[in-house]
């Protein structure tokens, strides 16, 4: 299924990738190097699946926990990047000439995906505390059904936030990459582009930073020295 016939399997994905990421089996099913592979194989396209998501990976390398917080939404922007990075590839033939731009549309669209996932449950997680905290108060006077109900009611939660964030990005994300890509007529849009995510390689950890608000100038820092490494290599 090359097309957006395809769009409910991979939101279907999308939810049980993100009870992946949000529970406590963590299989790391959810890492984009293999959200993007399953994303191929509903796509038939599993090679470029893994294309995708390995560039989505190397961004976040060097990502880790801090301080128990979450990552952002992971299983959402390996399954939208390498959806949309299929979908517009396909609709485009292959062409190698913008390739590359379609490659980059598609990592960005997915890093979106990341960020929105991450602010929705942020706001669920506000929104939750008081009636999981009474629900809790209750479990704890011996009343255990409402811990079963709280558990699936919250693996439902999950599921649903990630099957929703994938149903919405991803036509969104093709027609804003198809659209880019369009645009372009003339423009060198060949793999060469991707040399603009670099500098990115590997500050998943300082991207963290930011997200929970630590100081942003480690991020900065982080940055322009990569450049200029990299400027002078």
């Amino acid at each position: 299924m090359t097309g957006l016939e395809s769009l409910i399997p991979l939101s279907v994905l999308g939810g049980f990738l993100a009870l992946d990421f949000r529970g406590s089996l963590r299989l790391m099913l959810y890492q984009p190097i293999c959200s993007g592979l399953l994303a191929g194989y509903i796509l038939g396209e599993p090679a470029k699946g893994v294309l995708a998501g390995t560039l989505l990976q190397i961004i976040f390398l060097g990502n880790i926990y801090l301080r128990g917080e979450r990552d952002i939404d992971m299983p959402a922007a390996g399954v939208v990047s390498a959806a949309v990075f299929i979908l517009v590839d396909f609709r485009m033939a292959g062409d190698m000439s913008v390739s590359g731009m379609v490659m980059a549309g598609s990592l960005l669209i997915g890093l979106l995906a990341g960020l929105l996932g991450y602010y929705l449950y942020r706001i669920l997680r506000s929104n939750l505390s008081s009636p999981v905290e009474r629900v809790m108060n209750r479990c704890r006077e011996g009343h255990y059904r409402g811990a079963s109900l709280l558990h699936l009611s919250m693996a439902g939660v999950h599921f649903l936030a990630g099957f929703l964030i994938c149903l919405i990005l991803i036509p969104a994300g093709y027609a804003i990459t198809m659209k880019a890509v369009s645009s372009s007529v003339g423009f060198d849009g060949s793999v060469d582009i991707l040399y603009i995510f670099i500098p990115f390689i590997g500050i998943g950890s300082l991207l963290r930073i930011v997200l929970f608000q630590h100081q942003a100038f480690w991020f900065l820092s982080g940055l322009i020295i990569t450049g200029a490494v990299l400027a002078f290599i």
